[in-house]
């Protein structure tokens, strides 16, 4: 009976000296173009730069053109006597026509205008970063089901060198039968294991459908040819938390949060402020003495100005509100470091414990494979039991799963790693 399937899954080495391999490079950014949520951030992104474009023009003047007629009946009139009679002067005509221009430049507002600009540049930065977290997000969630696919894979081989062993098995107990050195319940037990073996690998096939299925979902892609776990992006513990802080989008959103809750607040602040602008207006219109049916040129120019004095407490509610607002932020970014120091301790000890469990688990499978060559032997020779043959490959098998489900593991907490320190190792 072969073994050469297990002695090929020992000699797998678990870390090569590439980084990230091109497949998976090219899947994560095939995915940000295709995936909705990227496209969805990109979006709101550049709907908050067209919002700081609009709240930027605050800053130049204004100028509206305008006209109106207005039928007026009865209009104002005087008499009065004179050596020629009784003369009347009428002030308005039944028919008034008003066209003209408008013009206002807020010349000074005591900062208002320069607040809001920050208030919606600092929203403008986190739609950036919110992409910036999309993608960090998505790309940790592409890799996780790229090796989940090459872990199923690898538990599918290892499924069918066990189907192959028990079919060997079952024609050395048919053997057997026909010569007197075994029971039909010997065969019927086999059969037992195979069935159950064949079963759990419907039920692998089906988790890697699964998996197949979540890779077309966020990239359109419905395979892979990779089959090796060569993640091993360059990470240093101690630099984790530091890093993640400076490079993570979620802290960078954070961060934007709380310089947008001050903006507002400031913001709010300006309410109290007045505004001076300078206003111009000129056209033609009738209606003006001495004339007052002929349509004459007028302007006026001035400048004004605007004080808040009172708006049943408004500004003061605004400005509660605002500080709110930033305390929320303010503990919101510490509950992030503490998260943040949660996760980067339990993947170092994710992979400080599979690490040992890999190199413990080689010394467990060159035991359990020899243990089941010396058991088959002796079960050819109508020596060993059934049992004795069922436990030797099992034996094999919870070794060789445990190991393959360690390796597996362990690239899953270096993903985590990757995602907390903000590693675009897509782009490396």
């Amino acid at each position: 009976m072969k073994l050469k399937l297990f002695y090929f899954f020992i000699l797998i080495s678990f870390v090569g000296n590439s980084q990230v391999n091109a497949e998976l490079k090219q899947i994560i950014n095939t995915s940000f173009t295709y995936f909705p949520k990227i496209k969805e951030a990109e979006q709101a992104a550049a709907i908050q730069q067209a919002r700081l474009d609009l709240t930027e023009l605050g800053t130049r003047p204004t100028l509206n053109a305008s006209a109106s007629y207005n039928y007026v009946n009865p209009t104002p009139f005087a008499e009065f006597s004179t050596p020629l009679g009784v003369s009347r002067i009428a002030f308005q005509p039944h028919n008034n026509v008003n066209t003209g221009l408008s013009f206002s430049w807020p010349i000074f507002d005591f900062g208002k205008l320069k607040a809001q600009i920050e208030k919606s540049k600092q929203e403008l930065n986190a739609s950036q970063h919110q992409i910036d977290a999309a993608k960090n997000n998505l790309a940790a969630q592409i890799t996780q089901i790229y090796y989940g696919l090459i872990y199923y894979k690898k538990a599918i081989t290892i499924q069918d060198s066990i189907i192959n062993y028990w079919n060997e098995s079952l024609v050395i107990v048919q053997k057997n039968i026909k010569n007197g050195t075994a029971l039909e319940l010997d065969e019927l037990n086999v059969r037992a294991s195979l069935d159950a073996e064949k079963n759990r690998k419907e039920d692998i096939l089906n988790a890697f459908q699964k998996q197949l299925n979540l890779l077309e979902y966020t990239s359109g892609l419905a395979a892979i040819t990779g089959n090796e776990f060569d993640f091993n992006v360059d990470l240093k513990i101690e630099q984790i938390q530091k890093n993640a802080e400076q490079f993570h989008p979620e802290y960078q959103i954070a961060n934007d949060r709380i310089l947008q809750a001050k903006a507002e607040q400031q913001l709010g602040k300006t309410n109290y402020y007045p505004i001076v602008a300078l206003n111009a207006n000129t056209g033609f219109k009738n209606g003006i003495q001495p004339n007052i049916y002929e349509m004459r040129f007028n302007y006026v120019a001035g400048m004004s100005l605007s004080v808040p004095i009172y708006n049943g407490g408004r500004t003061k509610q605004n400005l509660q509100l605002a500080s709110a607002n930033l305390k929320l932020h303010e503990v919101f970014l510490q509950s992030l470091k503490e998260t943040t120091d949660r996760d980067i301790k339990q993947a170092s000890a994710d992979i400080q414990t599979n690490t040992n469990r890999i190199e413990l688990l080689k010394s467990q499978m060159n035991q359990a494979i020899a243990a089941l060559n010396i058991t088959n032997s002796r079960f050819k020779n109508g020596v060993a039991t059934h049992l004795e043959l069922t436990n030797a490959i099992a034996n094999v098998q919870r070794a060789e799963l445990s190991s393959l489900q360690a390796k597996y593991l362990l690239i899953l907490a270096k993903i985590e790693l990757a995602r907390i320190n903000g590693t675009q190792f897509w782009n490396n």
